[in-house]
């Protein structure tokens, strides 16, 4: 997320970045 949780811009950036700092793992939740 790039804003409000809710009804703000999504991004696959921020996951990009935590996994190129050396994070292992992420937690993803999709909601439709």
């Amino acid at each position: 997320l790039c804003a409000h949780q809710l009804f703000g811009e999504s991004s696959t950036d921020p996951y990009r970045h935590t996994l190129q700092a050396g994070s292992r793992c992420v937690e993803i939740d999709v909601w439709d």
